[in-house]
């Protein structure tokens, strides 16, 4: 009787992984990446507590859905509504759970 013996071969590498996401499309956003949107027309704000960064420039620049205020938060564009938003300072008020269900339909990444 004979033998042979078979060498296996090596099992094929691992898909390489998803490129990263950049701020804007889910990645992470700092705050330098948040402060250029800083104008009515182009208005992205984070919240620092909730670690989460939103584009709310349809929100405050008009149309179906605006903010009830109107364009009163125009001067928190490119800045941390932390305070304004969830603790009622800067001028601000607290939101309701509503309003803050409202906000995440802008997310478009994690604060870092």
């Amino acid at each position: 009787s004979a033998s042979v013996t078979v060498a296996a071969a090596p099992p094929p590498p691992p898909p390489p992984p998803p490129p990263a996401q950049s701020c804007g499309s889910g990645g992470t956003c700092s705050a330098a990446d948040i402060a250029i949107h800083n104008t009515a027309s182009n208005c992205w704000v984070y919240v620092s507590s909730l670690a989460s960064a939103y584009n709310i420039t349809s929100y405050n620049s008009g149309g179906a859905g605006q903010h009830p205020g109107g364009n009163i938060i125009t001067p928190f564009c490119g800045n941390d509504i932390n305070g304004p938003f969830i603790l009622g300072t800067s001028g601000g008020r607290i939101h309701s759970s509503a309003a803050k269900n409202i906000l995440q339909t802008y997310y478009i990444g994690v604060f870092q």
